[in-house]
């Protein structure tokens, strides 16, 4: 019986062992299979690793370059403030950007001869044209901005119109300079501030706008080169873009403005046919109770036929003629003594020159005296809940600050403003009150900074600017139940006297 199993399970075993050789063949090759997609995912998860690696290489590289740059921008931060410098950026494309221009966001052109390195520097771009103009523009009516460039010189105008019911308009031929200053006075909320795509001329047809790539800024409707540019004429190709034109005289028409307040003309020789295009409005303000000027550049100290022809017209007509000098000091000149005469003049209607500059005269000869002081108009400045301001019966017309203060000890904000430039000097303010009692004021620059003042026996305010800056602050305070009028602010520049 044992033998008989025992030949039985050797026959089954037998039987058996042919298929478990073929299973185990065939688990062999599965095994196989697998040991070989392990190998093949082992090599990818090896090559990931090694991107990922890399990627994580890079990314603390870009870490630590951002860091490097966050602590260069609070370094150039911190000496914009110490230093008062304005910062810039070069960001590509012939473009650069400045943020540290009364507080304000520009993108200028590179190619346009120095004019961004004004910018980059501490000293804004034609500051004695900005200052002159701010004082004599009466805030609260039009300004004309002919030949705008990138908008720099209306948005500063505009920033501190900001809470005036007023209109600005830059007109810029220049299709590249016109996108510029539009998205300038987009950048900056200049609502009130509108680019014009149109050269100002003597004639609405369209024109040829001849461009130097290398000066932007210096494109004329006049094929003539500045001696500048003719000195280095063989290296500089100026190309023609025809441009659409109008006169000021039906621009002002069309937008139904009888009486515009100033305008800024920097055409590249071309000042005497916009001047040609504007002559109804010229002939209409010369006599007019409302203040008018216009100031423009003499090119190289060229007087083109056109321009001096306009000069004999409008000085014929009563318009006093200026000559811009140091610190933005001015001087009354004839026709005749601007010949090779470079730099900026100023025509002003009679009324203009009886409310600004006469007070400013000791004599009724104007032999030469100082457009030296900036009146801040009421509206600009901002009224708290015991003030508020009022417009006289004129319409846009002056304003005034009414105010009642509390029945305590204490002193109480009236209104602070308006946020305005002044260069390095001495300065005395002045306020024009009436029924006010106990006024004080405080000084602010650049946003937080207390400037020390000192008063003077006639009720002004004498003090000391160290530096350029473009955000004066003054803060005026009332004492307990005190109540009155402020008419007027005035600061004088006594720099050198």
């Amino acid at each position: 019986m044992h033998q008989y199993w025992k030949h039985r399970i050797k026959r089954l075993i037998k039987a058996l062992l042919p298929a478990s050789a073929k299973d185990i063949e065939a688990v062999g090759a599965q095994l196989k299979t697998i040991e070989n997609q392990l190998e093949s995912a082992t090599r990818q998860g090896k090559s990931l690793e090694r991107k990922l690696d890399h990627t994580t290489h890079l990314l603390r590289e870009a870490d630590d370059q951002l860091k490097c740059f966050q602590n260069r921008l609070q370094h150039l931060e911190t000496l914009a403030i110490r230093n008062n410098h304005r910062q810039a950026s070069y960001f590509g494309a012939n473009r650069t950007a400045s943020w540290n221009l009364d507080n304000l966001f520009f993108i200028v052109n590179v190619p346009d001869c120095g004019f961004p390195a004004n910018l980059i520097r501490d000293s804004a771009y034609e500051e004695e044209n900005y200052q002159i103009t701010q004082y004599l523009w009466d805030w609260e009516r039009t300004f004309l901005d002919i030949g705008a460039n990138c908008g720099i010189f209306a948005a500063r105008l505009g920033h501190l119109t900001r809470r005036i019911p007023t209109q600005i308009f830059a007109f810029e031929p220049n299709p590249e300079m016109h996108e510029l200053c539009a998205t300038n006075f987009f950048n900056n909320g200049l609502s009130h501030c509108q680019a014009i795509q149109s050269a100002a001329s003597n004639t609405s047809s369209p024109l040829s706008l001849w461009v130097n790539p290398h000066h932007t800024g210096g494109a004329s409707v006049t094929p003539q080169s500045s001696q500048s540019e003719q000195q280095g004429s063989e290296l500089q190709t100026r190309k023609e873009v025809q441009v659409n034109s109008t006169t000021v005289d039906s621009f002002l028409q069309q937008k139904k403005i009888n009486k515009p307040s100033f305008a800024k003309i920097d055409v590249e020789h071309h000042e005497g046919q916009v001047l040609e295009g504007m002559k109804q409005t010229i002939t209409f303000m010369a006599n007019d109770n409302e203040t008018f000027g216009i100031i423009f550049e003499c090119l190289d100290g060229l007087v083109p036929k056109p321009l001096r022809a306009m000069l004999d017209t409008a000085t014929e007509q009563g318009y006093g003629l200026f000559q811009v000098i140091s610190r933005g000091r001015l001087t009354r000149i004839s026709t005749e003594n601007i010949i090779n005469f470079p730099g900026y003049l100023l025509l002003l209607n009679k009324a203009l020159i009886a409310k600004k500059l006469q007070p400013l005269s000791t004599t009724n000869a104007f032999p030469e005296f100082a457009a030296n002081q900036l009146e801040i108009p009421i509206a600009a400045m901002i009224t708290t809940s015991i003030s508020s301001i009022h417009h006289q019966s004129i319409p846009a017309g002056p304003s005034e600050i009414r105010y009642t203060a509390p029945e305590d000890s204490k002193i109480h904000l009236i209104a602070h403003g308006p946020y305005c430039s002044l260069h390095q000097g001495n300065y005395r303010i002045r306020l024009e009150l009436l029924e006010a009692k106990g006024i004080t004021i405080q000084l602010k620059h650049d946003i937080s900074h207390n400037i020390q003042t000192k008063s003077n026996k006639d009720g002004s305010w004498s003090f000391e600017l160290d530096h350029y800056t473009n955000n004066l602050e003054i803060l005026l305070y009332a004492s307990g139940a005190d109540q009155g009028i402020v008419k007027n602010i005035l600061i004088v520049d006594e720099t050198g006297l």
